[in-house]
């Protein structure tokens, strides 16, 4: 659910006109435009091969877009790197995920957010008074960041220790190092067990509750239409349709997108009622 002091009269935190991709001439993103509202649950969805991917590769700094604009908090910050978007606050998870296995799990929270504040060589050689409290600071909060997503008793294990699910749960918490403004989350669901899939749901409701934005893209349809209030379709590289859960799910095109011949499916559960 989403949050309700969000509503249209707020400016668009996230905001993406004519987006457009092409690798070797084929376009993987064709001249999409759409919005995430400060506050809001966003879902992007669409089936394989429809530009889901290419898309926030290019919103997050992972691939340079080759026509359109990307604004984020009122900046726009098209082509802008990984590193600028995440201290900004935008940042995301992988579908496979990126942690240090040799690490801790603490340290892999810790390094996550040291990007967002830099100290010279000469500091950190030193160990300054100021470097040495940053550092504790950020050990506190990644162990509060642990303890909310449920793993806080693997805190000094080695990251590689961990089941998928678990890992998914640390690229998450990684996430919430530095307080972003908006969190993209690439299938936080694939490849994990009903457990992590319950605490990913209570987690999008909490943080939500208290005012975090979200764009989520994910295979899951039903997890999308029961945690979005919006839901952007692409299909093809292009837009297909976007609005609330429950138009999106009696759209006729979109349905057609999923299952390939909507006719034939509508006369199929005809018949079956």
């Amino acid at each position: 659910m989403t949050n309700p002091i969000t509503n249209e009269t707020h400016p668009p935190m996230l905001q993406v006109s004519n987006l457009t991709k092409t690798f070797a001439g084929v376009t993987a993103v064709d001249d999409v435009s759409f919005d995430v509202l400060p506050g809001s649950i966003v879902g992007l969805i669409g089936p394989n091969g429809s530009g889901k991917s290419t898309t926030i590769d290019c919103l997050t700094g992972f691939a340079r877009p080759d026509g359109g604009r990307v604004s984020f908090d009122g900046r726009e910050v098209t082509g802008w790197r990984p590193e600028q978007l995440a201290a900004g606050g935008m940042v995301r998870t992988f579908q496979n995920v990126r942690i240090y296995e040799g690490m801790s799990v603490t340290d892999n929270l810790v390094v996550a957010a040291r990007s967002l504040r830099r100290f010279t060589w000469v500091e950190q050689v030193l160990k300054l008074p100021h470097v040495t409290q940053h550092e504790a600071e950020l050990r506190n909060e990644a162990l509060s960041h642990l303890s909310l997503v449920g793993i806080e008793k693997y805190a000094d294990a080695p990251a590689g220790i961990l089941s998928y699910g678990q890992r998914k749960l640390v690229a998450f918490a990684m996430c919430l190092m530095g307080r972003p403004r908006l969190i993209i989350l690439d299938e936080p669901l694939a490849g994990v067990n009903p457990t992590v899939i319950r605490r990913i749901s209570e987690l999008l409701d909490t943080l939500n509750a208290q005012g975090q934005t979200f764009l989520l893209i994910e295979h899951n349809v039903d997890f999308i239409m029961r945690h979005c209030g919006k839901v952007i379709v692409l299909e093809q590289g292009r837009l297909l349709t976007e609005g609330p859960p429950d138009v999106i799910r009696n759209d006729p095109r979109v349905l057609e997108a999923y299952l390939g011949n909507y006719a034939e499916y509508a006369e199929e559960e005809a018949l079956h009622v």
